[in-house]
């Protein structure tokens, strides 16, 4: 039980809407992997995976072993648990026990399985390099690796993926996508016979194939979205895929509030918080609330931030703390404790979004989401 008062609420119809209208952007059956890594970006894996399940999702995505264990023993029997992470003897004996699947990503993660004593085959997908230059099997190793996945009957070979490094360029056949998937494509027919599931497309490659034409050659290359599904893009750069992303109107998964908890009256001249960063330009009326950097709340918005009390936008004044963080709220002649902050809102009437608080930041709403402290508790809402 939480007594605390800063809390996350989590939309699960919304992430349901989401996901309906990521999956409209595809043919239907063909293969779709949400993302869920760093616990479904701070939403909360668990309850985002089963509610996904149950709109006939099988296939999920994971940054480490230790996140699909987690899952695995919350008592999660989604089939697909895809791992993107470094391959290791350790994470192959805890794919035979927990029914994982790893992506593998280099020619010497073979050698590993050619080793191997299974106990049942092992499903296994594979990342190539088109560009992104991080992990990936690099093009010029794709025949050993088939050789290697044809000598070894326990590698079932599930599928095989590349890595969009510019999503947002879709839109002209000289892009950099537009060259990846070039690529792609003649890789598809290297591993022709081997599998039927081939992945590509996040979230603005997906929105953006779908709009551009030329593009129609791909439709049979499944996606891994992330970001779309809780509903944080940032606006993107191409106009038609912006179009696009407004006519799917997808919908603020997370909202992050909290309520006032004291307030101060500072005379004119008195400063407040660590290194007196603000000072009173004249008499103001300041509400503590109790969230910090510790709860995600960047120390970088000290003095430049701002949150919604009473329906207005407020700024937070002096140094975030990392347990609490003060507001203006002097134009709020009816503010008093107990009055609900929003600090990440789902709506203009819940304040300021995921994306417009990292254009602040000069960052990517990813990373505000996922910067959502664990110690804040998360209370679901909807999709009963």
């Amino acid at each position: 039980m939480s007594i605390r008062t800063t809390l996350v609420e989590i939309n699960l119809n919304n992430l349901t809407h989401n996901c309906r209208q990521m999956q409209s952007l595809q043919p239907k059956g063909l293969f779709f992997c949400p993302m869920v890594k760093a616990d479904a970006y701070g939403h909360g894996a668990e309850r985002v995976v089963t509610t996904l399940m149950d709109l006939g999702v099988d296939n999920f995505g994971l940054a480490l072993y230790e996140e699909a264990q987690e899952l695995r023993e919350l008592g999660i029997v989604a089939p697909h648990l895809l791992v993107f992470a470094p391959f290791s003897l350790e994470a192959l004996k805890l794919s035979q026990q927990l029914s994982l699947t790893p992506v593998l990503a280099t020619l010497s993660d073979f050698k590993i399985l050619s080793s191997f004593e299974f106990t049942k085959p092992q499903p296994v997908h594979l990342m190539i390099n088109t560009g992104m230059n991080r992990l990936g099997l690099d093009m010029e190793h794709i025949e050993s690796a088939i050789s290697e996945i044809k000598s070894n009957q326990n590698i079932q070979l599930k599928g095989v993926c590349t890595h969009l490094n510019l999503a947002e360029d879709m839109g002209h056949s000289e892009s950099f996508s537009a060259l990846q998937l070039k690529k792609f494509e003649s890789i598809k027919k290297a591993f022709k016979g081997l599998t039927d599931n081939f992945h590509v497309f996040n979230s603005a490659g997906l929105i953006g194939k779908n709009v551009h034409s030329g593009f129609d050659i791909f439709n049979n290359i499944g996606s891994r979205p992330g970001i779309s599904l809780y509903g944080a893009m940032s606006e993107l750069s191409n106009s038609m895929s912006q179009e696009k992303l407004k006519l799917l109107g997808l919908k603020p998964v997370m909202g992050l509030k909290t309520k006032i908890i004291h307030t101060h009256r500072l005379q004119e001249g008195e400063s407040l918080s660590y290194g007196c960063t603000w000072r009173a330009q004249k008499p103001t009326t300041i509400g503590v609330l109790p969230i910090g950097y510790a709860d995600g709340l960047s120390r970088a918005l000290s003095n430049r931030g701002e949150v919604l009390v009473s329906g207005r936008k407020c700024l937070i004044i002096g140094t975030i703390c990392m347990d609490f963080c003060m507001v203006d709220i002097t134009v709020l002649t009816k503010a008093q404790q107990g009055d609900w902050v929003y600090v990440i809102g789902r709506g203009p009437e819940e304040g300021p979004s995921a994306a417009s608080i990292a254009e602040k930041l000069n960052t990517i709403s990813y990373e505000i989401l996922t910067g959502v402290g664990k110690r804040v508790p998360r209370v679901y809402k909807g999709h009963i």
